[in-house]
Formats: structure tokens, C-alpha cells, sequence
């Protein structure tokens, strides 16, 4: 029943935080306290990128047994926060995800806002949408 919104200021240890490829990010994210993470999958970086996901459910939880590979698996919320500090925009956000190996046992659909094109499109009228990345 404790829902929270948490604020949380990252940052790791070295000098050069682009050798270990995450620099220091604030993410704000729904979550319950004692919790590094979002399990509601809702997250806002302060390099003006939002995160939303939804969960396909499987119902035959047998039908995936051979395919996850225990050696090389990485449960969902590290590979999600692992993105979240290694992408500076939407579309590094989506090359980041991909990635990983697709070793999981559910399907998901990810919304990625990157509200720094939206401020672009704002400035300049021009703009047309050819001019904006694909991904």
C-alpha cells in the first residue's frame, strides 16, 4: 500500500565515468520504499527523456522454459536502469534496450519520449518530421 515517487540523484565512483559508459543521471520513478526500481516500469530522466511500459502477460508459463539461458540472463529491471544511465536520448535509449540478449520470459511494449525533440519541433516551425530521427 506505499506507493511513492522517488527522486533519486545517481551518480558512481572513478573519474572517468565514461569507461563503466553511465554518467550520472536524476531519474524519478514510481516505486515502494526499499526498492531500486520502477515495478510500474514509469520513469523521467533529467536529460528530458520519460519511459512507459506495458506487460503482455503469457498465460502458458511452460512455453518459455528452454529458452531462458541462466549463464548470460539479466533480469529485467537491471537491464532497465543499465539503459536508463547509459542513454542521453530516445533513440540511444532504444539502441541500448536492444542490445541485450532477448532473454526473458515476458513480452513488452516500451513508450520512449524524448521531449528534447518535441522542444526542437517547438522552436523551429520548420521543421519537418524527416528532420527527426527514426528508430
Amino acid at each position: 500500500m506505499l506507493r511513492v515517487l522517488k527522486h533519486f540523484e545517481w551518480s558512481f565512483e572513478g573519474t572517468d565515468s565514461q569507461q563503466i559508459g553511465m554518467s550520472p543521471k536524476t531519474i524519478v520513478y514510481s516505486s515502494y520504499p526499499g526498492v531500486l526500481f520502477s515495478g510500474d516500469d514509469f520513469y523521467l530522466l533529467d536529460n528530458k527523456i520519460a519511459i512507459l511500459q506495458t506487460t503482455l502477460n503469457v498465460l502458458n508459463k511452460f512455453a518459455y522454459k528452454d529458452l531462458i539461458q541462466l549463464d548470460t540472463y539479466v533480469p529485467e529491471f537491471m537491464r532497465i536502469m543499465t539503459t536508463n544511465f547509459r542513454s542521453d536520448s530516445g533513440k540511444e535509449w532504444a539502441d541500448n534496450y536492444c542490445s541485450y540478449n532477448n532473454n526473458h520470459m515476458y513480452i513488452t511494449q516500451w513508450i520512449v519520449i524524448d521531449y528534447k525533440l518535441l522542444d526542437r519541433l517547438n522552436e523551429n516551425n520548420n521543421l519537418n518530421a524527416a528532420d527527426l530521427p527514426h528508430f
